[in-house]
């Protein structure tokens, strides 16, 4: 596996444990928007990562 697709799902998990229960704050709507855009976003560079 790529060292730049571990780096992406490594992203993904953290940023979701934001997004969690098991969270610290809450985070606004308009953070939460921008957190899950970003998820977007790495995911699908993964999986442009492994389409090729």
């Amino acid at each position: 596996m790529s060292k730049q697709l571990t780096d992406n799902l490594e992203f993904v998990l953290k940023k979701l444990k934001i997004l969690s229960k098991d969270r610290k704050v809450v985070l606004s709507h308009y953070e939460t928007f921008e957190l899950v855009e970003e998820l977007r976003e790495k995911i699908q560079e993964s999986l442009e990562i492994v389409k090729k």
